[in-house]
């Protein structure tokens, strides 16, 4: 549906459109990774890279709403620099980038938290039931504060108690399967202007 009105939609939602659709080719060069070799890090390690620019051009724009072309450079370099810090420093391109996945969930949590303020400051905002940023704002921020929690005790139990990382794992996918629906429930419902 999203994609019928595409060329209705503002720009930052369709930035956002373009997050979801590149999220989801991700999930499946994954699984394609994990059939062929046996591991997904390195899918991941590019994909964080480019899920960090997407979302952080997403908050720029929808904050903005004007061109802001030196902010979104500045957020392109911000995201490889710490992809690629990360990869030579600390996680190799086999193992999962759980750093770069704490320090997204730090970053992420909190622009949706300013995003929030400024979407209530804002005049032109009528009502913020029918506003569709600010529902990706509260999805985004349940999305990225529960990976946070997840990821914070996932490695911990992965080797001290294997039922417990059985339990956490499939509440992360069930709780993320849930905030996937609510967005394109949100997209779904909304009205472009033409």
């Amino acid at each position: 549906m999203a994609l019928k009105r595409y060329r209705y939609i503002d720009r930052p939602l369709k930035i956002f459109l373009g997050l979801l659709v590149s999220s989801f080719l991700s999930e499946l060069a994954g699984i394609y990774s994990e059939y062929l070799y046996n591991n997904k890090a390195p899918v991941y390690h590019i994909f964080s890279i480019l899920e960090l620019f997407l979302i952080c051009t997403y908050y720029i724009y929808c904050i903005k709403n004007n061109s802001q072309l030196p902010l979104v450079l500045s957020a392109f370099l911000m995201s490889i620099l710490l992809g690629l810090g990360n990869l030579v420093f600390f996680q190799k391109f086999t193992e999962y980038n759980t750093n770069m996945l704490m320090i997204e969930c730090v970053i992420i949590i909190g622009m949706s938290l300013f995003s929030l303020f400024k979407i209530v400051q804002k005049e032109d905002v009528i009502s913020i039931v029918t506003y569709p940023h600010f529902h990706i704002t509260i999805a985004m921020l349940l999305l990225w504060t529960s990976t946070f929690f997840f990821w914070a005790f996932l490695n911990y139990f992965k080797t001290s108690n294997a039922f417990n990382y059985e339990v956490i794992g499939t509440g992360q996918v069930i709780v993320n399967l849930i905030i996937y629906c609510y967005i394109g429930f949100v997209f779904l419902r909304h009205k472009p202007v033409s």
